[in-house]
């Protein structure tokens, strides 16, 4: 049904026609909010006491999700929010998601379009920074995080679990730090988060960094991402465990941005990132005292071209 309803809209000039085509999607959205009010909620009201842990089994998880996301899509108003439970359904999938570890590609793919809806859903209804406040967990261990936090577990832990569960980890990373109010007095939130990130990216690009290789891409720039929100916190976390970390991330980062480099980077916001970034870490090489040292020549030169290649990329556009 999701599938079929999600072929194009009619256009916005065909009032009547779009009209009755958002009828439509409404209804089946809340037919959908009541099959998930069913096998989350219900379960989770009637629990015995004695249960360690209220949340319900996480089976098809990838459907569950795909259902989660076409209701996010739909919304309009707050009276639907409110009407479809949806706080309270987001809370449950991110309770679910968080200790997610059957990774397998097509029971995944639902659950990371499922995160980049619901960060949409937030930046358009979440103006009281729901998402982001601290709530008890229907786990056993009865912690409190927020839904920010639980979506952002699933996703530091999907980085190495297969390949191209990497690439769409990295690009949540992306729409994690930078599209959530991190306003609403949860910046250590953000911080937290990119830490984590830094972390995780990390650790499994030095476990590939070996030979230059596609899978550096998304590694490199979600770690440019966390890099561009705390230089400090993240330089920190790459020389953690080696005084070299810094440079060495710089370099493959400067390999990656070269014109030279398959897959190069070739969305004009990748550009973009790798420019800001490269700038960011040439001054920082520059405050080292580095300013002749090839990893700066390899991030001038890059930058260069990543510039030439932005402008490009822009007059195609």
């Amino acid at each position: 049904m999701v599938q079929a309803w999600d072929s194009p809209a009619p256009d916005e000039n065909k009032e009547h026609e779009k009209s009755a085509w958002q009828l439509g999607q409404t209804a089946i959205a809340q037919t959908f909010s009541t099959v998930l009010q069913k096998a989350w909620l219900l379960p989770v009201e009637q629990m015995e006491p004695t249960l360690d842990s209220a949340l319900p089994p996480p089976s098809c998880v990838n459907d569950a999700s795909v259902l989660l996301e076409f209701i996010l899509r739909s919304i309009t108003s707050m009276e639907e929010i409110t009407h479809m439970k949806v706080f309270e359904l987001v809370v449950i999938w991110a309770d679910i998601i968080a200790y997610w570890d059957s990774w397998e590609e097509e029971e995944d793919q639902g659950v990371f379009n499922a995160i980049k809806e619901a960060v949409s859903f937030h930046q358009r209804f979440d103006s009281s920074g729901f998402f982001l406040k601290m709530l008890p967990s229907q786990s056993a261990n009865g912690s409190q995080s927020s839904v920010i936090s639980r979506v952002s577990s699933f996703v530091t832990r999907a980085i190495a679990a297969y390949p191209s569960a990497t690439w769409r980890a990295c690009s949540c990373i992306h729409t994690l730090l930078h599209a959530p109010d991190f306003s609403l007095g949860a910046e250590d939130t953000r911080m937290t988060l990119a830490v984590t990130f830094g972390e995780a990216t990390f650790s499994y690009f030095k476990g590939v960094s070996d030979s230059p290789a596609g899978i550096w891409k998304p590694l490199l720039l979600a770690i440019s991402s966390c890099y561009i929100c705390y230089p400090d916190a993240i330089q920190q976390v790459l020389c953690k465990d080696d005084g070299n970390g810094y440079t060495a991330w710089a370099s493959a980062l400067a390999q990656v941005s070269s014109s030279s480099f398959t897959p190069g980077l070739s969305s004009e916001s990748e550009i973009k990132l790798a420019i800001l970034t490269l700038a960011t870490v040439i001054e920082r090489l520059l405050a080292l005292s580095m300013g002749g040292t090839k990893v700066l020549q390899d991030c001038y030169i890059s930058l260069m071209e990543s510039c030439i290649h932005l402008k490009d990329v822009q007059e195609d556009g």
